[in-house]
């Protein structure tokens, strides 16, 4: 409460108390309630020894909002005993029922009568320090040498720096805890340490590189021991509890018991055991839920760690002390106001939320959408980008595994800065582009924008389902939105020599062994062929009659022969008739390449058909691509050749007179094949080749995969520029359904092992083998580290036949988990993708089509628009009016107007683009009544504009665009529907009260047009001059044709326009007003009110408006010589119903446009309709002499209705249907441009702008004369 007073008041002591209380108090208050309590800063107190006390300069706040103030460093190094309050002004803080606690006043350097510290051993150990700010209350004397009047009192504060007893301390500190605030030093120290407490969780990583799994069984097993091993499911639920325990007190009001309570009962199985296939299934998600929490966690408790603030603490706290400490230390404890306390509660309200909405809504069974059967592409499969280390969760994409649909949807309390904003619909996650409301195109299809402020693309949607389709999907994916990511696809099971590959998927791993091979095979096939030729081209007569038949020593033959090579050996081995070459070619023509025999000649001639038949079909071997050689039966004709040539040489002296070839001969020509070394080279690269198509197999096995890359990671995605790796379930043949071997019923025994290795060492080429020599030696060795390791598996998994029985009904091929690396992977080679999908892509059942359905345009003229799209290879994007494609998965919003829509498939075809028109919003125009006052009925015309003609009304009759509806009482209320030819509905209400007829001129109708001033508005220290100022009177022409000239016109312009008084920007709009004003007096006065009225509106400044009835006409003339900037120009203005006409100093006249026409009804006192003014920004385009401005409006106006006027400062006006103007400069100061464009009834625009640095000449682009202004002394 506070005195008012009153004049002539006798004033008392208790009316001025009263006015310094209640503003000492208020001071206060401020302090208290809108700054805070406690130390600010410093106050920092340091003991030295028992010797001193050092306490820095700082401030601090009481609670009762008193200011204590040290201002500089001080040593503290003395004390007396038994400080005592002042009584007049007592402090029951530092009383104890009536009696004061022991203090013990502190002093520096100097302070007589003290005790020193350092002289009192011990006596600092069991003190805290307190600043008090102590009030002493001082009586002045009443009497003086000169007057005994009462001089009233003193308070004096000073801030005393005393010791207090730790215990006495603390029950202070226990009587503030009292006031049940929980805001006491005590309160805030606990509720601290309770938050800095909360136990720090970290998640153990997956033990990919470590454990090295193989199986299926391996794979999903780690993620189980994850948890098993390290107790986290209960490590995470008692950090949750916690959680809630040191915050619930911002928490109660929205969760007044815990909510995590079914934590441990819900995750439990993952410590125990899972109980159902689903579990294991969705094992990889379990650990990513747990990921979550834990960044949820900590996102939330450090936001919140000191979230304190206080909102009017009680005044007894520490009304006018601080505890300096080392003790109950009063810590600073920010209001509201300035700490953001609410919006901060709030933020952390919602990341508690997110937590507890994490743990209930996760899923192991996440709805997917809806896709077209059979469709190679699959549209379950999505790639989010999102963020990767150390962000809080908030910036993450929201995982698949959320139930995203209930209530509260989970994207509303995921990132708190985006709800605060209301954007939670911008959360990026695998359902965004099916949010309510539908977020924007970046959000629904995010991998079409910039990837820049991510580092992380989550791939979801892909477990279980089969490896061919996924990688098919995420291949396409990536080459469609240009994904730096490789993707590969791993098995699981023991490795098999027998595995197929595609051999050219790794081609660039055998460019070297193909260049080689290409060397060796050409000179080895020259060889050959020379070989070859140098046999077949002998003459040669065959002993008898050639019969076409096999020899008795070929099999029998069934099939046709193929006569392909014996063609390919026609062509390049028989020139003529009677050779060896022509009796070959008729022997491979009959038998067979396999099977040709001359037994019934002589040994001669069917030793020379052997050796050529096997280099033969040498050659033919050595196909023209490595990847196309049989090299089993490279190997195989390789032996039977050499076994061959041993036999010729065996023979090399014998002689066969009957042939001009000898076995010498024979001998020479195949030892030149045999023996040059040339088959010893291809021996080599044979075995290189193998081996690398060893290696190519073994990296299809996710066990070698990750042997070579121990980076390997699970986040359920790829970071950018990474490996995405599927793996997928692969039983072996010889295996359990857990991909296990099948050692014993129970256990496979230390003894067992022994015996095991020792008989694969004994077997040489087994033991040869480098993957089961690595088998034998790691057996060894965990037989003498443990006899008891080899079980059938893990213990934990063995009990749980869970896992087993999950494993065991896998089909091949599904995935069961994904992982990374931070790399391109992983070949030599130019990174590419070097698993693919054995399977061919989907081919179209029928060309792509599309259908549209829309919904009634809404009232911002947007239709929702259902496109229906057919054939292609689904899922579809679409793409409208040329924007980025967005997926096809519900309606989608269209402007009004023509709208291009294109489909497109998942296989990149596209439609042709299709136009879309969406009408405007259905609407009513002006209300247009026709009256009958005899009848008290009237009859009323509206125009529909918008939707889709024809229209029907539910009242009057509708014809083309106009409604009519006749014969309405007066003031009857009568609904209308108006309905067009989609069905779209609006709605009016008519009423109107019949007049008694109008007595107005022109049937009451009346027009306001707007002009152009004579004077602009001045900027800055601009002002304008008028001299000689001479006014014509104003003339007013009825609809008779009578002229009423209105007197006295001239005088109002010789006081308004003074030469003595410059006109500038203060007292532009005053001097323009009044004369409006004066104007609308002097009409008024010959021709009554609302005849003829001048306007003029400070928010349109520079323009004039002259209002008078359609049927009469005026004209007013004014000319004037106008000095600016040391700039006259002579002009005369005629304004007239037409228009406006200046004619210049050289007597040019130019037309100026009226323009922004108001039509007004008088009658019935309302305006009829009003031309819309469009905004105007001038720009200017640049060119070698000259600059063009160019006006941009918004909205935009009909130019090519429309007509443009220009003036620059005092130059010509410029009217064009151009509404451009081309200008020549000249440097000097910044030009005025005053522009206007009028749209025939239709629209208007009009800005005055400073452009530029130069004053100029100008011309339309359509080219006029320009007028230069004559410059004159001032």
């Amino acid at each position: 409460m506070y005195p008012v007073f009153e004049a002539n008041q006798v004033l008392t002591n208790n009316h001025l108390n009263q006015v310094f209380n209640y503003l000492d108090e208020q001071e206060r208050l401020s302090r208290a309630n809108l700054i805070g309590i406690g130390i600010v800063c410093g106050l920092e107190i340091t003991r030295n020894g028992n010797t001193s006390i050092l306490l820095s300069r700082g401030c601090g706040v009481t609670s009762q909002g008193y200011l204590i103030v040290e201002p500089e460093d001080v040593e503290l190094v003395s004390y007396r005993a038994d400080y005592t309050i002042p009584l007049e002004l007592s402090y029951p803080p530092f009383r104890n029922n009536g009696t004061q606690y022991p203090l013990w006043e502190l002093f520096p350097v100097g302070e007589p009568g003290t005790l020193t510290l350092a002289g009192t051993p011990g006596f600092l150990n069991d003190k805290v320090v307190v600043l008090f700010l102590e009030l002493k209350k001082d009586d002045l004397g009443n009497c003086s040498p000169n007057n005994c009047d009462d001089k009233g009192a003193e308070v004096t504060a000073t801030v005393r720096r005393l010791l207090m007893r730790k215990q006495d301390a603390a029950a202070m500190v226990a009587a503030a805890n009292g006031l049940g605030e929980g805001l006491t030093q005590s309160d805030l120290t606990a509720t601290m340490q309770a938050r800095l407490n909360l136990p720090d969780l970290r998640l153990p990583r997956y033990d990919v590189p470590a454990t090295k799994p193989a199986t299926s069984l391996d794979v999903l097993s780690a993620f189980y021991h994850v948890f098993q091993q390290s107790g986290f499911v209960s490590d995470t639920r008692s950090a949750l509890y916690a959680a809630y325990q040191a915050f619930r007190p911002l928490l109660e009001d929205e969760h007044p018991s815990n909510p995590f309570t079914g934590f441990q009962a819900r995750y439990d199985f993952l410590e125990k055991g899972p109980t159902t296939e689903a579990q294991v299934r969705f094992l990889q998600y379990y650990y990513d839920l747990f990921d979550d929490i834990v960044k949820a966690y900590d996102e939330f408790r450090w936001k919140g760690v000191d979230v304190m603030c206080a909102c009017c603490p009680p005044e007894g706290l520490f009304p006018r002390h601080l505890i300096l400490g080392p003790d109950y230390r009063h810590t600073f404890l920010a209001s509201a106001a300035l700490g953001r306390c609410e919006e901060r509660i709030a933020e952390l309200k919602v990341l508690f939320d997110k937590l507890v909405l994490m743990v209930s809504r996760f899923t192991n069974s996440p709805t997917l959408p809806q896709q077209p059967p059979k469709a190679k592409i699959d549209g379950q499969i999505r790639i989010t980008p999102s963020k990767l280390a150390d962000v809080p969760l908030s910036a993450k994409a929201i995982p698949y595994y959320y139930d995203y649909d209930g209530q509260p949807p989970i994207r509303e309390v995921w990132n708190p800065d985006l709800t605060r904003w209301n954007r939670a619909n911008r959360n990026l996650g695998y359902w965004s582009s099916n949010y309510t409301p539908v977020p924007p195109s970046f959000v629904r299809n995010p991998l079409g924008f910039d990837l820049e402020p991510y580092n992380f693309l989550r791939i979801e949607g892909h477990l279980g389902k089969d490896y061919n389709q996924v990688l098919t999907t995420l291949l396409s994916l990536k080459a469609k939105n240009r994904l730096p990511i490789d993707v590969i696809a791993l098995r699981t099971g023991q490795f098999d020599e027998n595995l197929t590959v595609d051999l050219r998927k790794e081609e660039c791993r055998f460019r070297d062994l193909e260049t080689l091979y290409d060397a060796l095979r050409d000179e080895l096939l020259c060889s050959l062929r020379k070989t070859i030729r140098g046999l077949a081209t002998r003459p040669f007569q065959p002993a008898t009659t050639f019969v076409s038949r096999r020899a008795s020593t070929a099999p029998p033959v069934t099939e046709k022969v193929d006569e392909a090579p014996a063609d390919e050996f026609k062509r390049l081995f028989v020139t003529e008739s009677n050779t060896y070459g022509s009796f070959i070619e008729r022997l491979i023509r009959e038998q067979g390449i396999d099977h040709i025999n001359a037994a019934a000649e002589r040994p001669m001639v069917n030793a020379v058909v052997n050796s050529v038949g096997l280099l033969y079909r040498f050659a033919l071997l050595l196909r023209r691509d490595l990847f196309d050689v049989d090299w089993v039966k490279f190997d195989e004709l390789y032996e039977v050749l050499k076994r061959w040539s041993e036999d010729v040489t065996a023979r090399r002296n014998q002689t066969d007179g009957d042939t001009d070839l000898s076995w010498r001969d024979l001998d020479t020509e195949l030892a030149n094949v045999i023996f040059a070394c040339r088959l010893e080279a291809f021996k080599s690269l044979r075995e290189e080749y193998a081996a690398r198509v060893r290696e190519v197999k073994q990296k299809q096995y996710f066990s070698h995969f990750i042997d070579k890359n121990p980076g390997i990671q699970h986040k359920a995605g790829v970071p950018i520029g990474g490996t995405f790796i599927i793996v997928y379930h692969q039983a072996d043949e010889e295996t359990d359904g857990g991909g296990r071997l099948v050692l014993g019923a129970d256990r496979f025994t230390a003894e067992e092992a022994d015996r095991t290795v020792e008989s694969l060492r004994r077997k040489k080429k087994v033991a040869e083998d480098p993957d089961v020599r690595k088998l034998m030696d790691e057996m060894a060795r965990m037989r003498r580290a443990n006899p008891g390791v080899f079980d059938r598996g893990d213990t934990n998994v063995r009990d749980n036949r869970i896992f087993e029985t999950f494993v065991g009904d896998l089909a091949d091929g599904t995935v069961i988990a994904d992982f990374f690396v931070p790399y391109l992977c992983c070949s030599d080679c130019t990174p590419v993708q070097y698993v693919l999908p054995s399977t061919k892509p989907e081919e179209p059942t029928e060309p792509l089509a599309f259908t549209i359905a829309r919904t009634c345009t809404d009232e911002k003229n947007t239709a929702e628009v259902t496109i229906t799209a057919t054939g292609g290879v689904p899922p579809y994007q679409v793409i409208v009016n040329s924007q980025a494609p967005v997926p096809l998965t519900g309606p989608i919003p269209m402007p009004a107007g023509v709208n291009n829509v294109v489909v497109v498939d998942s296989t990149g075809n596209r439609t042709a683009p299709a136009a879309e028109t969406i009408p405007a919003q259905l609407t009513t125009g002006q209300l247009q009544f026709v009256d009958d006052p005899a009848k008290g009925v009237y009859d009323v015309t509206f125009r529909i504009t918008g939707g889709t003609a024809p229209y029907t009304s539910t009242k009057g009759t509708v014809t083309g665009d106009t409604c009519t509806i006749t014969t309405i009482k007066s003031d009857e209320v009568v609904p209308v529907d108006i309905t067009d030819a989609r069905g779209c509905r609006t709605s009016l209400t008519i009423q109107h009260t019949v007049g008694k007829g109008c007595d107005k001129p022109c049937d009451g109708l009346a027009e306001r047009w707007r002009y152009l001033l004579w004077l602009p508005r001045p900027v800055g220290k601009e002002t304008f001059i008028l001299r000689g100022v001479k006014s014509d009177d104003l003339i007013v022409r009825d609809e008779t044709g009578k002229q009423q000239p209105i007197p006295g016109i001239q005088g109002i312009v010789d006081n308004l326009f003074n030469p003595q008084t410059p006109i500038d920007e203060n007292n532009y709009d005053e001097i323009m007003s009044k004369l409006a004003g004066e104007f609308n007096e002097a009409i008024a006065r010959v021709l009554g009110p609302d005849v003829f009225i001048v306007g003029y509106d400070p928010k349109e400044a520079g323009i004039i408006t002259f209002e008078s009835y359609v049927c009469h006409g005026f004209m007013y003339q004014l000319s004037m010589s106008i000095l600016s900037n040391d700039v006259v120009r002579d002009e005369v203005w005629t304004y007239n119903d037409k228009g406006t006409f200046i004619r210049h100093s050289d007597g040019e006249i130019q037309e100026i446009l009226r323009f922004g026409r108001v039509v007004i009804d008088k009658c019935a006192g309302r305006i009829v309709s009003e031309a819309p003014r469009s905004a105007v920004e001038i720009g200017i385009e640049e060119s070698t002499a000259d600059r063009i401005l160019v006006p941009k409006y918004s909205p935009a106006i009909a130019e090519a209705n429309a007509r443009f006027s220009w003036r620059m400062d005092g130059n010509l006006m410029i009217v064009s249907k151009d509404p451009k103007a081309k200008v020549s400069m000249k440097m000097q100061t910044p030009f005025r441009v005053r522009h206007v464009a009028n749209v025939k009834n239709a629209g208007w625009a009009y800005v005055e702008q400073i452009v530029g640095g130069r004053r100029l000449d100008t011309r339309p682009v359509s080219p006029t004369r320009p007028v230069s202004p004559t410059r004159r002394p001032r």
